[in-house]
């Protein structure tokens, strides 16, 4: 894969990310602490993205770097990842933030769009 193409290739998956967690451009670049100009280059993939700021944008937006270069989400090692990460930040809670989180992964589990399976999620006891 040619170096541009990748770059337009990150640049989309960035662009997908931001709107699905509802950011414009604008956002990203004051979080970043980066000119919107220059962070619609590096959607648009018309400029190199610093390797460091495409790990804070991967770490930002809860994503592997194996995502925004190759795409791939989907897979038993990254899910195994996000379990991982998913458990270590649940240690480092209290028994009602524990509580608490758990209410929001179920509530979550309600929401078609944020469900991995088909039919009824668990049920709430």
């Amino acid at each position: 894969m040619a170096r541009q193409e990748l770059y337009q290739k990150i640049g989309l998956r960035l662009a997908q990310l931001r709107l699905e967690h509802g950011y414009s451009q604008a956002d990203i670049a004051k979080e970043f602490h980066i000119g919107q100009t220059t962070y619609s280059s590096y959607e648009n993939g018309t400029r190199k993205i610093p390797l460091d700021l495409v790990d804070h944008l991967a770490y930002f937006y809860n994503v592997s770097l194996t995502y925004l270069f190759r795409g791939n989400e989907d897979s038993k090692e990254y899910a195994a990842q996000q379990k991982k990460r998913l458990l270590q930040y649940f240690s480092t809670l209290n028994a009602a933030g524990r509580a608490k989180s758990i209410e929001y992964v179920m509530d979550l589990s309600y929401l078609k769009k944020y469900s991995a399976q088909e039919g009824r999620p668990v049920q709430k006891t």
